[in-house]
């Protein structure tokens, strides 16, 4: 004997689509020319928004992974999450996936990243001079970290006066 037939409504959503930058008026200063950069040892800013989504669907969360699927963050809708590198990675990438209210998740979204050493300083000095004459400034910083880039130095001088009697 056979039950009557019952009839469910069933409704099938589209999953998300993470967006493929940051929202334009996002608020980290980590995101430019399309890669997320930052410098080893200090927090990276990351945040995500979602490119499409079905009316219907809320996003919760998102969830960044390293290159090695390794989650590394959550992020709240509209708001950023952050993480350390330990090292400089000039070559990297990092994921993201959105998660709807009911479950539902984005394909992973890859950006590039590039995570520079930090910038370390050498100076030459002490450096002594006699008034009203040039005196050379000189110092160094580990260039080679960071390819391709222009590395220019700020000098700050306190002038001190001397006294004689």
């Amino acid at each position: 004997m056979a039950s009557p037939t019952l009839q469910i409504p069933v409704r099938a959503w589209n999953p998300p689509i993470v967006a493929d930058a940051p929202p334009s008026d996002s608020t980290t200063g980590d995101w430019y020319t399309d890669r997320y950069v930052g410098v080893a040892d200090t927090a990276l800013d990351l945040e995500a928004e979602t490119a499409e989504l079905d009316s219907g669907l809320t996003v919760t969360e998102y969830q960044w992974f390293d290159s090695v699927n390794n989650l590394i963050a959550t992020q709240t809708p509209g708001q950023t999450a952050s993480y350390t590198w330990g090292g400089q990675n000039l070559s990297g990438s990092v994921k993201v996936k959105a998660i709807t209210d009911l479950g539902i998740e984005s394909d992973e979204q890859s950006f590039s990243l590039k995570i520079y050493p930090t910038l370390q300083i050498q100076t030459d000095g002490p450096f002594v001079g006699s008034p009203n004459s040039l005196v050379t400034l000189s110092g160094s910083a580990n260039e080679a970290g960071y390819p391709g880039a222009t590395i220019s130095y700020q000098w700050a001088v306190q002038k001190i006066h001397w006294c004689q009697r």
